[in-house]
């Protein structure tokens, strides 16, 4: 997560995207740094409000009191499109400037659409000369040393069991593990640690974090727990009701997938995140369990362990077939009652004597 100094020195067009807002504050801070433009020869834009034309011509100006004259560009996904007239323009600056685009997380706009824009402007800024700052999720390990570095700065102790529990927590997102650590060291203020008991606590789960552990329960074949953490997820007072279980089912249906997937790879007696080749071949590109974070894998992994294959594909069945009733394909009383009811029944598959794990 350290930017290439040599490489920004020999470009005047920067873009930074990617998942994690955290490593993006981290990569502007440090290219800001690095130019050290006086306020004078500093403008900053919305990508939506003024055009690329604006944004060249503002960085072309001759800097007054530095040697780069830098502009900001915020918010970049919110322009689209680029003529190829516009693309010619940012290869086209002089050396004397330098033009920071930063894609910033826009709050309407989908994961898929957000992954399609910032390939687009990575390849115009690239073919413009530029240089592309992807702040892209790093893997847990990474997490993990990033929560513990941030810990021992602010004081406390932070032991790997304990950095790789919020990791989980956080559905591995950096971004949102550092926003929860900032809530733990307030929590934690006169403590000389903070444990995993505090964690629990006070760190908000991620959507994937609970899902996860409704999957782990229903593996489990435990129908209580999984009713109640049902219970935790949505609100019956909520308006949005029935489309917060479908976007449960939609979430479990995700998870049983790559539980399958595991199941696979177990039943020719490999660890599921050391599937071979040829079996991941085999498998969707979407959900593949080769693609997902490692702290997932190994959770996936280990309820899968859990499980029969033909528990699992009963679960799917299940799955498909409350999909129908909250769609109205299939009878049912209320949104609530199909969840449920899918749950029991999934539980109740891997309860039975004829799906044991072999």
């Amino acid at each position: 997560m350290k930017v290439n100094l040599k490489k920004l020195s020999e470009t005047n067009i920067v873009l930074i995207c990617g998942a994690e807002s955290f490593v993006r504050r981290r990569y502007l801070s440090e290219v800001q740094h690095s130019v050290e433009a006086d306020e004078f020869d500093t403008e900053s834009f919305l990508a939506n409000e003024r055009s690329v034309d604006e944004w060249v011509s503002a960085a072309a100006t001759v800097p007054f009191m530095s040697e780069k004259r830098v502009v900001l560009v915020r918010h970049l996904l919110r322009k689209e499109e680029l003529k190829d007239s516009e693309a010619r323009e940012l290869g086209s600056l002089p050396s004397s400037a330098m033009l920071i685009l930063v894609a910033d997380d826009e709050a309407n706009l989908e994961d898929t659409k957000a992954s399609q824009l910032n390939k687009k402007w990575s390849g115009w800024v690239s073919k413009a000369g530029g240089l592309v700052l992807d702040a892209a999720s790093p893997g847990q390990d990474d997490v993990v040393k990033a929560l513990r570095a941030r810990a021992t700065e602010a004081g406390f102790g932070l032991s790997n069991s304990a950095a790789k529990l919020l990791a989980e927590i956080c559905g591995g997102n950096l971004s949102r593990a550092m926003d929860e650590m900032e809530k733990l060291e307030a929590y934690c203020n006169g403590k000389s640690d903070i444990v995993e008991a505090d964690i629990q606590l006070v760190a908000t789960p991620s959507p994937e974090w609970n899902i996860f552990r409704l999957v782990d329960s229903v593996a489990a074949g435990n129908t209580a727990r999984a009713l109640q953490q049902l219970k935790s997820l949505v609100t019956p007072t909520s308006k949005a009701e029935q489309s917060a279980y479908r976007n449960i089912v939609s979430r479990l249906a995700r998870q049983f997938r790559l539980l399958y997937q595991a199941r696979t790879a177990i039943d020719r007696g490999f660890a599921p995140s050391r599937a071979p080749a040829d079996l991941v071949a085999l498998w969707p590109d979407s959900p593949s369990l080769a693609k997902e974070q490692g702290w997932l894998q190994d959770k996936i992994g280990t309820a899968a362990g859990k499980i029969s294959t033909e528990a699992c594909l009963k679960c799917l069945e299940e799955l498909s077939d409350a999909n129908a009733c909250l769609n109205g394909l299939l009878p049912s009383a209320n949104a609530m009652e199909a969840v449920e009811l899918l749950l029991i029944r999934c539980s109740a598959h891997v309860r039975s004597p004829k799906a044991s794990v072999r």
